[in-house]
């Protein structure tokens, strides 16, 4: 599959893609301090045209800094933590 995608055979392709005109949920547990406030929470969905391990594979590993990271979507909110 991953020569279908232009990439050398046997080479892994992104899990993390998500497909066309589809949408993924993903959970993450947070550690926060035992104390009470607001915290402010930033998220970023992130897209890069190539994945940096590509340039590793063909030998170009000094380009990655050249790959560019385009923000796609980017969501902030106020969370308020009260005692338990």
């Amino acid at each position: 599959i991953s020569a279908s995608f232009g990439h050398p055979v046997g080479m892994r392709v992104a899990k993390g893609s998500i497909p066309p005109l589809s949408t993924v949920g993903k959970e993450y547990r947070v550690r926060l301090p035992d104390c009470q406030g607001d915290y402010s929470l930033r998220v970023r969905l992130n897209f890069r045209h190539l994945p940096p391990y590509l340039l590793d594979e063909i030998g170009t590993p000094h380009l990655k800094h050249l790959l560019e990271t385009v923000v796609v979507d980017e969501r902030e909110l106020v969370i308020h933590m009260t005692a338990p």
